[in-house]
């Protein structure tokens, strides 16, 4: 029994100095000077053991963009989007459940009853419709969102996501080979769990500095609240949609992304897909200007409300 203990505490020690060495290789900005010249109002919607936390910017009385951020980060993630969306719109940016400031240590609640926070901060806002942008984890979370609430539902923006109303079971099989390594990370090296998932998330530097610095509240708490995907992602007849819906994926994404938009854009047939050049699966933070020009261009040409 002893020898066993002994055999486990060395083999953690010594993953524990592989993760930090290959932390420490890859360069990492941990504090980027990134500036946003718009004001920003900190709010939040309370459920019964736990809070969750949103931010505002721009005119109340315009239109509504809500944006949902990447696994593991928090509504910094775009914060190279703000100053642009805020001239002519209201954005509201969400810590999912889990992550950022809204903590799950005390709940049950999982990552599905997103679409729930997201309802209460919209009545809270006065809002009725809105339209949603969503990366990576928070493209499948808006595609949930836009399926219970059509009708409040103005556009979807998904990027680096998939069809969430398919069967999947190869993507997230094929996601969990690859993240298991850097779940792995999480627990033995916090800190080369966060410097690899930038390194992986981005292509920029800047992408990945804004990135690892979006993880600073990150806890392995995060991975209980995305257990419920399982609610999200299931196998409905779903063939279109009442609103317009735009897919955006990156030059240097994971192959398996672009295959799975372009299947998504061709089964529901989806005018709108985008690839981004000099940009990693976050797009949003590899090519702010790109990615804003088109999400701009996308609103505005679907301003109206529906009746």
């Amino acid at each position: 029994m002893l020898i066993t203990l002994t055999a486990i505490f060395l083999i953690g020690i010594s993953l524990k100095l592989y993760f930090e060495i290959e932390a420490y290789r890859i360069p990492i900005n941990k504090d980027p000077k990134f500036i946003i010249n718009t004001p920003i109002e900190h709010k939040q919607v309370e459920e019964k053991d736990y809070s969750i936390h949103y931010y505002t910017s721009g005119y109340k009385d315009s239109t509504a963009i809500l944006l949902l951020h990447p696994a593991l980060s928090d509504h910094t993630a775009f914060d190279r989007q703000i100053d642009d969306l805020s001239e002519k719109h209201y954005v509201i940016s969400i810590d999912l459940l889990g992550h950022g400031l809204s903590g799950n240590k005390n709940t049950s609640d999982q990552i599905y009853t997103t679409f729930m926070h997201i309802n209460k901060i919209l009545d809270q806002e006065g809002i009725s419709q809105i339209h949603i942008v969503g990366v990576s984890l928070g493209a499948l979370l808006a595609q949930h969102y836009a399926y219970i609430h059509p009708e409040k539902t103005l556009s979807l923006t998904s990027c680096g996501g998939y069809n969430i109303h398919r069967d999947n079971k190869k993507i997230v099989q094929a996601q969990w080979k690859h993240n298991i390594g850097f779940i792995l990370r999480a627990f033995i090296s916090p800190h080369a769990f966060k410097v690899k998932t930038s390194d992986i998330s981005c292509s920029t530097s800047i992408g990945k500095s804004l990135f690892h610095n979006s993880m600073k509240h990150f806890t392995t708490n995060s991975f209980k609240a995305m257990s419920g995907l399982g609610q999200v992602i299931k196998e409905r007849d779903v063939n279109s949609y009442s609103f317009p819906v735009q897919i955006i994926t990156g030059e240097y994404d994971l192959a398996l992304a672009k295959t799975v938009s372009d299947k998504w854009a061709s089964e529901c047939n989806i005018k709108e897909v985008h690839l981004i050049k000099n940009a990693g699966h976050c797009v949003q933070l590899d090519n702010p200007e790109e990615f804003n020009k088109l999400l701009i261009h996308f609103i505005d040409e679907n301003l109206f409300e529906k009746n």
